[in-house]
């Protein structure tokens, strides 16, 4: 009996965790990847279109991050992940040529550099 209400419960909960598909932080920052797969594999060859489509589809990312790092969700090891795949995003489109990718005081919120 203990050993089928044991296996009942594992089934519950796996089929709970992958319901659930994981937490906003981790979509947002699988969508910042990619953003970056996106820059990196076809680079000056985008249009403006392209640019724009891309920086749109980032608005949510970041205020998501921005968000979980402002109300300190986040440990110190995904404020680093989440401050170098920025730092790369940036790289990038500056590189490609995106005007006015602004991600405002992002980068200093996450390493607790802002002062308020």
């Amino acid at each position: 009996m203990k050993q089928t209400l044991f296996t009942f419960m594992f089934i519950i909960s796996l089929v709970l965790m992958t319901a659930c598909g994981g937490s906003p932080v981790d979509k947002a920052l699988a969508k910042l990847d990619d953003a970056i797969e996106k820059l990196e594999k076809k680079g000056d060859k985008m249009t403006k279109d392209e640019m724009d489509a891309i920086m749109k589809d980032l608005e949510e990312p970041v205020s998501v991050l921005n968000k979980a790092i402002e109300d300190n969700e986040v440990g110190g090891v995904t404020k680093i992940k989440i401050v170098a795949k920025v730092t790369k995003l940036t790289a990038l489109a500056t590189t490609v040529g995106i005007k006015n990718f602004d991600l405002g005081d992002f980068s200093d919120k996450a390493k607790g550099t802002k002062k308020e």
